[in-house]
């Protein structure tokens, strides 16, 4: 009977040693942390919840600011207002939420704002969340506040308080189409950045100008004073260089403006190219004034093949894998229709036909089917899967282009379907005519 009683014992004692470790074990697939959280916190990790929403305006401008409770999955945001005109979306692109940065992980107390011009008192404000599978929901409504200032009505850091009407444009170039034979020419020509020379130059008084946009820019007498160039001096000895490489330019005698080639950048830090001026100690290099002679010969050119490029670089995602390339891209492509404009000029009307590329990154997991329109006429369908790069190429008649401002309607088929903007490039054939003067 006592080893009867000493072997329960201790049977008790190892049962109650092992008890408390079989309670801890995590068994595999299940959250540890799920499985102590009360049945409330798991509802708030698990869904995406608006927090505050207001409005306010000054009388010329109109700010909309919402907090996110919680977030989790979000594409975007569309912001949609309600006047005496109706209800419509007035938020031109969708405005990137948290899955960019943090994929499908939930996060909390995210803030946002939207600048309205057209806002004003008696108007109000609704915002819609779009996640990843297509779900939508929205916030309360915000009525529209008079406030004295924005600025100090606006929640938030010191950042939003920057110029809200100040908006990245999107990169734009024109290229001349040249064979190969020449472009070879063209880049063996390519002047080196001269460091040495860089490093003097920036330590002489002068000015800076950036340039975002290739072509040929004047700057006037006023813009270099207010930059704080020295405008008194010699116009003879004024001087540009960029990366330590002396440009030619022109410079009115009087000295009431400059004007020289330009090129902007595309970096994933800028796409400001830096351009400084000096007042030199010797004449600075010229563009020649030349008189063409007419042309005797049999061979007429009536235009030349021009490449349009437009590239947008307004959103950061670090949960797309794509090796060194950069992880900048443009506007949100889902079912929600969103409209590019850009201008293009000297269209050769005569020409048969043009080529057009519209490239993509697709973000969203399934499939991706975009329905294009060019000034409102239909192209091919862009079909791709999961998150990868892809383009479509088409050869399109010349007549689809518009002298002057054009338009391209991006739009998935299907809710839960995002991708985003990359680029879009044009070649056609353009007259001999001269671009804003």
């Amino acid at each position: 009977m006592r080893k009867v009683v000493s072997f329960a014992t201790v049977f008790v004692f190892v049962l109650s040693t092992f008890l408390p470790v079989a309670a801890q074990r995590v068994f595999p697939g299940v959250d540890q942390k799920r499985k102590i959280q009360s049945p409330r916190t798991r509802e708030i990790r698990e869904t995406t919840q608006f927090g505050d929403v207001t409005a306010h305006t000054d009388g010329r401008l109109t700010i909309i600011e919402w907090t996110m409770q919680t977030e989790r999955s979000s594409v975007g945001f569309n912001v949609y207002r309600t006047d005496a005109s109706g209800t419509k979306i007035i938020s031109p692109e969708m405005i990137p939420g948290s899955a960019f940065l943090f994929a499908d992980e939930p996060v909390f107390q995210q803030d946002y704002s939207f600048f309205d011009r057209e806002g004003a008192v008696g108007a109000s404000y609704t915002i819609e969340n779009v996640a990843l599978d297509g779900t939508r929901i929205f916030s309360n409504t915000a009525a529209v506040i008079e406030v004295d200032s924005i600025t100090e009505a606006a929640r938030g850091d010191s950042e939003r308080k920057i110029d809200p009407t100040q908006k990245p444009l999107p990169l734009m170039d024109e290229i001349l189409s040249l064979p190969k034979d020449l472009q070879s020419e063209v880049e063996e020509n390519v002047t080196a950045p001269d460091p040495a020379t860089h490093q003097w130059v920036i330590a002489q008084p002068g000015v800076v100008i950036g340039v975002d946009k290739s072509g040929l820019h004047r700057i006037s007498r006023a813009q270099l004073e207010a930059g704080g160039f020295n405008v008194n001096t010699d116009p003879a000895n004024w001087q540009l260089y960029e990366r330590g490489v002396q440009q030619a330019i022109i410079v009115e005698p009087a000295g009431q403006y400059i004007e020289f080639m330009g090129k902007g950048i595309d970096t994933p830090e800028s796409d400001t190219r830096a351009y400084f001026l000096i007042n030199g100690p010797s004449a600075g290099k010229r563009i020649r004034v030349r008189t063409t002679r007419p042309n005797t010969g049999t061979v007429v050119s009536t235009n030349y093949r021009q490449t349009f490029s437009l590239k947008e670089r307004t959103i950061y995602t670090n949960s797309i894998r794509n090796g060194d390339a950069e992880n900048f891209w443009g506007r949100i492509v889902n079912n929600n229709a969103t409209t590019l404009t850009f201008q293009l000029s000297g269209v050769d009307s005569q020409a048969a036909t043009a080529n057009i590329n519209i490239r993509f990154q697709g973000f969203s997991s399934g499939l991706h089917n975009i329905l294009i329109k060019l000034n409102g006429q239909s192209l091919p369908m862009a079909v791709s899967a999961g998150q990868l790069a892809f383009q479509v190429n088409h050869q399109i008649p010349t007549s689809m282009l518009i002298e002057g401002q054009n338009s391209l309607e991006l739009q998935a088929s299907a809710s839960g379907d995002t991708s985003l903007f990359d680029q879009v490039n044009i070649s056609f054939d353009r007259k001999h005519l001269v671009s804003n003067g």
